[in-house]
């Protein structure tokens, strides 16, 4: 069944899309298995120039963001061993973030007295040691460091430390029962709302591991759209950006010249669980060399809200650019019917269901792909 994904053939050209749909239900251990599986079924490949390319793709239950790998043999193991950080989040990307900004400012991309706030969304349990120093030089250049951590732990003095000040006037916790009005009663009644002051406001979030479950992402949206209705948002007046961060990349999901009104960027939020993954890899496939057949690996637990939208666009991307889509699903949510319309045929060997990704991961799916066969005796291919 999986042997016929990948023929590991050196006489046929393959480029192959995987993509990576890890929601809520998916655990660490399965997420590092999943890694380990995608090693598993690459590893075999001649991934050379004139032979067959593999790009993988990783979408989140999240904001969008998207990381997407080209694989050369000598990189292979490098990059795998890079897409398995994705969970740990934390300082480096944190800092990095704040830099981007100070980046902007520096640059003169914030409009002449105009006011700075960044608001930074953070798991609270890595080690921010690091980004103080990155939120030191905000600081200097009069921006407001806002800080909201999820999770109590011993790293709450680092978090302190980058703040604009170590009290609850800038540092938050989300365990907090009452942390919206906290908020709203300590940052949202220091903007005028009847002046015309220029602000220029970050909301940096952090996608790691604790940021995955639902509940808190619609915690996470809930809290910059309650932010977002006290500005006023013109053109001559706030403006704001959105800033995601994971343990692999800063993407700027909303920048400043995105949205001129706040019911724009509303609506924008309610469109951040999207599957940009699938965007990149279909635009990948302009890349793709002349003749060579493409596939696509889709791994998806259908928990999102856009999950419709996906599946027809999955649809639209196997029916013009010629992709054969098999479909993995895993402890699915929806109609099977969505996803047999998807895959590229009708038939189990297209469309594989399992409970957990771990129940995939074992004998005899893994093993399957030491024995693949030559794509030219698959009446699959012809």
């Amino acid at each position: 069944m999986i042997s016929n994904i990948l023929t590991g053939c050196n006489d046929i050209l393959e480029d192959v899309f995987i993509f990576l749909d890890m929601t809520k239900y998916f655990s660490k251990e399965e997420q590092d298995r999943t890694i380990d599986f995608v090693r598993t079924l690459i590893s075999p490949m001649d991934l050379t120039k004139s032979s067959a390319r593999v790009k993988v793709a990783f979408s989140s239950n999240s904001f969008s963001s998207t990381t997407l790998f080209t694989f050369l043999k000598y990189q292979l193991d490098k990059d795998l061993d890079g897409f398995k950080t994705f969970s740990s989040g934390g300082d480096t990307r944190l800092k990095y973030a704040l830099e981007d900004i100070m980046h902007s400012i520096r640059n003169q991309q914030i409009r002449p007295g105009a006011s700075v706030k960044v608001v930074a969304f953070v798991d609270g349990l890595s080690d921010y040691h690091d980004s103080i120093y990155a939120a030191g030089e905000l600081k200097r250049e009069r921006a407001e460091v806002n800080i909201i951590y999820m999770k109590v732990s011993n790293k709450t003095n680092d978090l302190q430390a980058a703040a604009s000040s170590p009290t609850q006037s800038h540092l938050f916790s989300l365990t907090t029962p009452d942390i919206l009005q906290q908020f709203e009663e300590t940052y949202l009644r220091r903007v005028c709302f009847k002046c015309k002051e220029k602000e220029g406001i970050y909301f940096v979030v952090d996608l790691s591991e604790s940021f995955m479950s639902s509940p808190n992402i619609d915690f996470l949206l809930g809290f910059v759209k309650i932010a977002t209705y006290a500005l006023d948002i013109r053109d001559d007046g706030s403006r704001i950006a959105l800033l995601a961060f994971d343990g692999l990349e800063v993407t700027a999901v909303v920048d400043f010249g995105t949205y001129a009104s706040k019911q724009d960027f509303i609506r924008s939020l309610e469109r951040l669980r999207t599957f940009t993954a699938i965007n990149s890899a279909a635009k990948g496939t302009a890349t793709a060399l002349l003749g060579d057949k493409k596939v696509a690996l889709i791994i998806t637990d259908g928990t999102s809200k856009n999950h419709t939208v996906f599946l027809e666009y999955v649809e639209r991307m196997k029916n013009t650019e010629g992709i054969e889509v098999f479909v993995i699903a895993v402890s699915y949510a929806g109609m099977l019917n969505n996803l047999y319309n998807v895959a590229s045929e009708h038939k189990d060997e297209h469309l594989i269901q399992v409970q957990s990704l771990l129940e995939f991961l074992r004998y005899p799916n893994v093993t399957l792909l030491q024995n693949r066969r030559c794509a030219s005796k698959l009446t699959l291919y012809h």
